[in-house]
């Protein structure tokens, strides 16, 4: 990610304008040879969901770092600020870490992505988007989790459709949002009004142009407004803003594919697309140079589970960071000359790393981790295949000091917690 690009010049909703700092420091050294590694508790008693083998699914820091955004299987969604970590320094130890506000949503959370301009420090751009069952793309105040705006995605039936990826494009003007056969794009500075539908494909039943649920969304760094998407029926096409649905090209895959759960265009070298699968024990490195001839390179990454497993690429472009299902965090140099053995592996947890969250500009890795390991029976929890696939959550309105009637104190209940891993000397 350039300086250059941390640039917005639009409104949302209360006609704020938004201005970001230009000027970045550097990325964040890091020392691989001796990781420091907590656990974060987040020193509140709302338990969404009686079981006791509630987990985070996702957190993300926001792109500037100041905060981040963690959801759990329950469907509670919460928001921390950076500033309270400033004493972790040691490692094996426990800490509180209270959120912002937290919120226990009605349905579940299909997609969610931060503003890529938000900021802890500037109110008008600290905020998010997600994507809910039944309900519009909702436009979410970081501070307090009040719905600035929504975004609605409607079917034939009159019924709000859930996107199962959330993306902006380039400047941040316009936000695209991933569902079945389809990709709906909004002006973001005009809530409330319908999108333009992008049919990737023309029909149902229609053989051609891109299948299924539109999973991933990513677009290239290069202000192009190129952008690949992915879908759960294993492909990848190439689209652009100035075609619309017309996609520019297919990705042959070169292996099977169960589903595309994550994408990520290389921050500093935009001919290098990384796509991650379901059930699948590798990351694929693609050249948008050479699309017929598969991936380039191959990451290994223990991944056979249907649970969503995210990775993360530094601005800088020197690192991808995967968790695996062994709790094993395995990092790659994918600068230039980089390779497919990994450089560094740190065993963080006792089990699935949902997801990993490289700070931007401090040495510090936030992760998500846990797995539907059910009920007493030891059986998965019986979601649908789809709304397991989705990263969750909902509604928001209470703070964390706030009491809820699907909120409720049992000291029997253990909160769920977060990892982080520090990297300095």
């Amino acid at each position: 990610m350039s300086s250059g690009s941390w640039h917005a010049g639009l409104e949302i909703a209360d006609s704020t304008p938004l201005h970001v700092a230009e000027d970045l420091p550097a990325p964040p050294r890091y020392d691989f040879s001796e990781p420091r590694s907590c656990e974060l508790h987040v020193g509140s008693t709302c338990v969404r969901d009686t079981q006791q083998g509630d987990f985070y699914r996702f957190a993300k820091w926001c792109p500037d770092g100041s905060a981040a955004l963690a959801i759990t299987e329950s469907r509670v969604c919460r928001v921390f600020a950076t500033r309270n970590l400033s004493s972790f320094d040691t490692s094996g130890i426990s800490i509180s870490w209270p959120a912002i506000w937290e919120a226990p949503q009605p349905s579940a959370i299909w997609s969610n992505a931060w503003y890529p301009y938000a900021s802890l420090s500037n109110p008008a751009t600290f905020c998010y988007v997600s994507g809910i069952a039944d309900a519009p793309v909702r436009l979410v105040d970081g501070k307090t989790g009040k719905t600035r705006a929504s975004y609605p995605i409607v079917n034939h039936s009159e019924r709000f459709i859930a996107p199962s990826s959330l993306c902006f494009n380039g400047d941040a003007s316009r936000l695209y949002c991933g569902f079945d056969s389809a990709i709906e794009v909004f002006e973001f500075n005009r809530p409330g009004s319908s999108g333009t539908r992008l049919k990737t494909s023309p029909t149902r039943k229609s053989r051609d142009g891109q299948k299924g649920m539109i999973s991933a969304l990513t677009f290239a760094p290069d202000g192009s407004g190129t952008f690949a998407a992915g879908s759960y029926s294993g492909n990848i096409s190439i689209y652009s803003e100035d075609s619309g649905e017309d996609r520019l090209a297919e990705i042959v895959m070169g292996e099977p594919s169960s589903g595309i759960t994550q994408l990520t265009f290389h921050p500093t070298n935009g001919y290098v697309l990384w796509a991650a699968s379901r059930m699948s024990d590798h990351i694929a490195g693609y050249d948008m140079r050479n699309l017929n001839g598969g991936p380039f390179i191959r990451l290994h990454r223990p991944g056979r589970t249907q649970q969503r497993m995210t990775f993360d690429v530094d601005w800088a472009g020197r690192y991808l960071t995967t968790g695996g299902t062994d709790g094993v965090i395995r990092v790659y140099d994918v600068d230039v000359g980089g390779s497919s053995e990994a450089i560094s592996q740190v065993q963080a947890h006792q089990d699935v790393i949902g997801s990993i969250s490289m700070h931007p500009f401090e040495p510090i890795w936030l992760t998500a981790f846990g797995s539907r390991l059910g009920t007493q029976t030891g059986r998965l929890h019986t979601r649908s295949t789809n709304e397991s696939s989705s990263d969750s959550d909902s509604e928001p309105g209470s703070t964390a000091s706030d009491s809820s009637a699907s909120c409720h104190s049992d000291a029997a209940l253990r909160a769920p917690s977060l990892g982080l891993i520090r990297l300095s000397s």
